[in-house]
């Protein structure tokens, strides 16, 4: 134990010492100046509801609407949400991260430093897998730092202590975990800090290709959905109708029917393929998402109206006549994520992290020194 404990503080001076530590800190603490700013600016004599409200940034007066019923603490909420987790820590900060910690691993098995650690009293597993959790010890900080901040600022501002946000913290460290577990893997092999870095980058655009797939199949696929279901209730409707052009008007309506059927079928068979080609991958997207879903219900999300479908390719004009609209489809594909349980997200990507550490850990033990 003392042997551990002994790796995690040198771990600690490691990050301390490198500048990238303290420059991630300094911005961490520029986004949140942002959440600080934010509030909202209200228009008494505005001719609408949207133009009535406004985000405003300190003084600025932006010219963003803010829906109708959205309180200050929800648009707070979703602030961090979007701008402090969705861009910062989980996508620039978190590239700061590899870009210090990719040198982790390669510089452990130099000569020398490896030498060092073999001569102690500590098994090679125990000693390898203390040094990569040290290599997540510098997004532990950095997340649990800025979490903090975040929970006193809309604390102090609202009046609401939202505790929920503190769960950024598992959920942020286990995302950098995914992509952290191939950089180890791939410097475990190779001994090359920027070819870990390269090929982590490369594996993260993997799956950010494959999350894009999966977002862009889901909403034709609901749409086509939603289509055959009004399509049925209109064909329902015209079955029991005594109309005198009802059963021509139902031929006709069949005919259609079965063609949204089949392009309905073949946009389920993609989407599932994408799905199922993710279950074998970390599911970077649906770990951060897991913060939405419990820290805003879906209910507490603005109902932004329709917009004009005529701009959306997957919403034709036969679909628009039959009552499919855009903001139906887009809150149907909010359910959809929302649906898909955490075991099955966190799970599947542990048991990849699990499979991807313990080829490194094998490489590891194994290898002569």
């Amino acid at each position: 134990m003392t042997q551990t404990l002994a790796l995690f503080v040198d771990a600690y001076r490691q990050l301390n010492a490198r500048k990238m530590f303290w420059v991630t800190m300094l911005l961490s603490a520029v986004v949140l100046s942002v959440l600080f700013a934010v509030s909202i600016s209200e228009n008494p004599d505005a001719t609408s509801l949207f133009d009535s409200r406004h985000l405003k940034l300190m003084f600025w007066d932006t010219p963003f609407p803010v829906p109708p019923g959205m309180e200050l603490e929800t648009l707070l909420k979703g602030t961090f949400l979007t701008i402090g987790l969705g861009l910062w820590l989980t996508w620039a900060a978190a590239i700061l991260a590899l870009i210090s910690t990719a040198s982790i691993i390669p510089d452990f098995l130099s000569a020398g430093s490896i030498d060092l650690i073999l001569s102690k009293p500590i098994g090679r597993l125990r000693a390898y897998l203390t040094k990569y959790a040290g290599g997540l010890l510098f997004v532990a900080i950095q997340v649990t730092v800025f979490s903090a901040a975040a929970f006193l600022i809309i604390g102090f501002r609202t009046g609401a202590w939202e505790f929920g946000l503190f769960i950024a913290v598992p959920l942020v460290v286990a995302f950098f975990s995914y992509l952290f577990s191939v950089c180890a893997l791939v410097g475990t092999v190779t001994r090359s800090a920027i070819t870990s870095l390269l090929v982590t980058m490369l594996f993260w655009l993997l799956l950010f290709a494959a999350n894009f797939s999966d977002e862009a199949l889901a909403m034709p696929r609901v749409a086509n959905e939603i289509y055959v279901q009004k399509l049925e209730e209109k064909a329902d409707e015209l079955r029991t109708s005594e109309a005198q052009d009802a059963s021509i008007r139902l031929v006709v309506l069949e005919s259609q029917l079965q063609e949204a059927i089949a392009s309905r079928d073949l946009w389920r068979r993609w989407h599932g393929l994408i799905v199922g080609m993710k279950t074998s991958l970390p599911k970077t997207s649906e770990t951060i998402g897991l913060m939405e879903r419990w820290l805003i219900e879906i209910v507490d999300l603005p109902d932004t109206g329709d917009e004009p479908n005529a701009q959306i390719p997957f919403i034709t004009p036969k679909m628009r006549a039959a009552g499919v609209r855009s903001n139906t489809v887009a809150r149907r594909v909010q359910e959809i994520y929302r649906d898909r349980s955490a075991l099955w997200v966190l799970g599947t990507s542990f048991i990849f992290e699990g499979i991807v550490l313990g080829l490194a850990c094998i490489i590891f033990v194994r290898r002569d020194y």
